[in-house]
């Protein structure tokens, strides 16, 4: 969604004496630095579930919600890229981030979740084996603590020399 079809949907949501001062801002083009505090001041919180997923990550960040609200508003993340960074900075429970990193598609997000959420090395394992891109094969090869001889497996199917020449170098393959 881009900023003017935000923009749209934000003055659609706010209307009202109490959502003057921040569709004011909305109106000025302000950042959303700016716009957040205006937001959680005016009680924008009755709209979290129509927020953009972007809106709903930054407004989780900053905003006193409590774990039950975070941890359903968590779940009803749809983008990749904005459940990775939530399951990053909310400090929800290991359970949810487990059943969660299992339901993740996109190789980048699939990654990025495996690096900074304390997954568990049987379910890396285990996404790692279902990893097609050879760039992501090499970077989870490099940062997951993934045991050698799952290298050594992996190591024949990347194509690329690039790749190979990388993984041969990093993983410490004997």
């Amino acid at each position: 969604m881009n900023y003017k079809e935000q923009r749209e949907l934000a003055l659609e949501l706010f209307k009202g004496d109490k959502y003057k001062e921040l569709c004011q801002a909305i109106n000025d083009e302000k950042c959303f630095d700016t716009l957040l505090p205006l937001a959680e001041k005016a009680g924008a919180i009755e709209f979290l579930d129509s927020f953009i997923d972007e809106w709903i990550y930054e407004a989780g960040c900053d905003w006193y919600l409590s774990n039950k609200m975070l941890q359903e508003a968590f779940l009803k993340l749809k983008n990749e890229k904005w459940i990775c960074y939530a399951g990053r900075d909310w400090n929800l429970p290991n359970e949810m981030l487990k059943e969660v990193f299992l339901k993740l598609e996109e190789e980048e997000w699939i990654y990025e979740v495996g690096c900074y959420w304390n997954i568990p090395i049987e379910m890396l394992k285990e996404a790692f084996l279902k990893l097609t891109k050879e760039g992501w094969i090499y970077y989870a090869g490099c940062d997951w603590g993934l045991p050698i001889e799952m290298l050594k497996e992996a190591l024949p199917s990347l194509k690329d020399e690039k790749w190979i020449y990388e993984a041969g170098k990093s993983w410490k393959i004997k």
